[in-house]
């Protein structure tokens, strides 16, 4: 814990006093609002604890599982190739249908259809654009149809 790295929190004063200490742990659940009170120059504050926490959103790194490539490795040399065919082609199919119905559910392209604006006016990317809207359409399907 330490004070704020300010020189005051006071006016008329050179001393760190009025200020409020949320632990990073709930800091995302926690909104703190300015009280103004007739007794200055101090204010108020008013702290609130989201009574529902599992309804916001924070930002976090997951780091994904492996997969279980060794159990796939040995089903897999257990099918016949008709049948290795076959799940490909379904795979295939299910992959192309959540792309398609994702692009029509958000009224956009499926995956990496729109660049951002921020690539889409880079020059660097500009000659060859379509080519990586390509690659990124590809990738998607492979990463689904895994």
């Amino acid at each position: 814990m330490s004070i704020p790295n300010v020189p005051s929190t006071c006016k008329g004063s050179k001393q760190v006093i009025d200020y409020c200490i949320v632990s990073r742990i709930i800091a995302p659940f926690f909104t703190l609002e300015v009280v103004h009170v007739p007794w200055g120059p101090h204010v108020g504050l008013k702290g609130c604890l989201e009574q529902f926490p599992t309804s916001t959103f924070v930002r976090k790194f997951v780091e994904p599982l492996p997969l279980p490539m060794d159990s796939f490795h040995e089903k897999w040399k257990c099918m016949t190739p008709m049948h290795q065919n076959s799940c490909m082609t379904m795979a295939t199919c299910k992959a192309h249908g959540m792309l398609t119905k994702h692009a029509l559910q958000h009224r956009c392209a499926a995956i990496l259809g729109k660049p951002l604006p921020q690539l889409d006016n880079d020059y660097k990317f500009a000659a060859t654009k379509h080519l990586h809207i390509q690659a990124g359409e590809v990738l998607a399907q492979a990463a689904l149809q895994i």
